[in-house]
């Protein structure tokens, strides 16, 4: 591990920084959303828990929720791509995160409903991509897809204001029982990147911003066709042959124009499987162990590249699945596992 001077990236729990912590905090910009941060607190530790999980014993389900993500004291989000599902998928658990609401405000709020005063603090959720998911309608898979994105870009938007308060503070409010460490770390990269924003701005105008932000949210929109492995790459598949019960992860197989398009991302499946293993290689992986991976009985002279995304898409927002095997907690809590 090759070491960098410590005010390339700043200390974080005492240690210096790697030169691979240099080159995703500085590789991730430009960007509008501070995509860093979940590449650095949510990504690998979404691997050991996503969806929901039975305890030790067998005695009760955990569920991997938004309000459990943002409640939570560890220094990683114990699973960062359930912020991102909360747009699109069914969930169990409760939504997050539960912010203090202002006094006037509430007071506000309690006239206009005809309502007394509220005596003590009020805590409410906030979660625009929940909302926007509870006025989903099954079989309308144009107004839901509509709603998604109208929620996606909300809430992107809200980011990017956030980023500029964490800058100007020093502290995510959304996660308040994190350590400092993880504080420090949103603040050096809100600041860094609020500056790197700012030049951009500066260099291009108005146009040169909205280019960043749109490069950064269009693909996970439809119709653009990486939305189909975006949206659907933890739902609730059931496993085929001898096999029983639910698959979290799914891959999507359209060629390789469709590998080149989601810089390998769209074999996902594989991916969760094996980690480590580069996203370029991940094609081949399926080629070596073709017994574990669907369209593959056929071995190398036959294999299945025919999904078709723009139907991957409508079937996901016409009738949504339970995010990551949610609802197979039964099942795991009966297993152990």
């Amino acid at each position: 591990r090759i070491r960098v001077p410590p005010w390339v990236l700043g200390r974080r729990g005492g240690r210096r920084p790697s030169l691979a912590d240099a080159v995703l905090f500085w590789g991730s910009m430009p960007s509008a959303f501070g995509y860093y941060l979940y590449l650095r607190f949510g990504h690998l530790s979404h691997h050991a828990w996503h969806g929901s999980t039975a305890a030790a014993g067998g005695t009760e389900v955990v569920d991997a929720s938004l309000a459990a993500a943002f409640a939570s004291d560890a220094p990683n989000f114990e699973d960062g791509d359930v912020l991102f599902a909360s747009h699109r998928m069914k969930l169990r658990g409760e939504a997050g995160p539960r912010v203090q609401v202002p006094p006037r405000l509430a007071r506000a709020a309690a006239r206009i409903r005809g309502k007394a005063p509220p005596a003590e603090a009020v805590r409410a959720t906030v979660s625009v991509g929940r909302a926007a998911f509870r006025r989903w309608k099954p079989g309308h898979p144009g107004r839901n897809a509509c709603l998604y994105a109208a929620s996606f870009l909300a809430e992107r938007a809200m980011l990017q204001v956030n980023d500029l308060v964490v800058a100007a503070t020093g502290r995510n409010a959304f996660f308040p029982n994190k350590p400092e460490q993880f504080h420090r770390s949103c603040a050096a990269y809100c600041r860094c990147a609020a500056a790197v924003r700012t030049l951009l701005y500066l260099a291009g105008g108005w146009r040169a911003w909205t280019v960043l932000t749109l490069s950064e949210v269009l693909w996970c929109l439809p119709p653009h066709p990486a939305a189909a492995m975006f949206v659907t790459n933890h739902g609730s598949g059931r496993a085929e042959g001898e096999e029983e019960g639910c698959v979290p992860t799914s891959s999507t197989y359209a060629g390789r124009w469709y590998a080149a398009l989601t810089l390998g991302t769209n074999y996902h499946m594989e991916h969760h499987d094996f980690p480590d293993v580069p996203f370029h290689q991940l094609g081949r992986l399926r080629r070596i162990a073709p017994e574990f991976y669907r369209g593959m009985e056929g071995g190398d002279e036959d294999i299945y590249e025919g999904d078709n995304v723009f139907r991957i898409m409508e079937k996901a927002f016409s009738e949504p699945e339970f995010y990551s095997c949610m609802d197979d907690a039964n099942n795991l809590m009966e297993a152990g596992i």
